[in-house]
This record gives C-alpha cells, structure tokens and sequence, in this order.
C-alpha cells in the first residue's frame, strides 16, 4: 500500500513539474506533505524529491511530514489541500 500511494505521488509531482512549464508558474513554496514520520525511509526520499523540485522549479520546497492514523492525516491532508492552477497558454 506504502508503494503504491508514494509511486503515486512521484508521478503527480512529474506529471506538475513538466506541466508547470509555464513563465512564473509557480511563484511560492511548493509544500510537499509525506503522510509518514520523519526521520523514516519515506521521509527521506520526500526529502530527496523535493530538492530535486527545488533545482527545477526555482522556488523553495518545504517537506512536511504529517503522521497519524497509519498514513491517513497526511494523506487526508494532500486530499483536501488547495489547489492552484497552472496557467493556461503554455
């Protein structure tokens, strides 16, 4: 289950990234939530991930671990996270 949902994370991020081509998109932190404590294998490639999104992007990436409920604070977090829109015309 682990696998699947961060397998599924990575493709949404790269999936945004290469979609967010768009000039000034984006223009503020990425907050990039891992629904596992710190400190774990989990965290560690969040942490990864999101420096590699930082050098591509440009803009800073903030990793936020948010635990509880085997996964489901932070996967409930990401579900109901605002979303922002890419800009159209790119």
């Amino acid at each position: 289950m682990r696998s699947t949902t961060f397998a599924a994370a990575v493709g949404a991020v790269l999936v945004l990234t290469s979609a967010a081509q768009a000039e000034g998109y984006p223009d503020r932190p990425i907050q990039l939530i891992v629904p596992w404590g710190a400190g774990g294998g989990t965290d560690a490639v969040g942490r990864l991930l999101g420096a590699e999104i930082q050098k591509e992007m440009g803009v800073p990436v903030n990793v936020v671990n948010r635990t509880g409920g085997s996964g489901v604070v932070g996967h409930s977090a990401i579900a109901n996270a605002e979303a922002t829109a890419i800009p159209s015309g790119s």
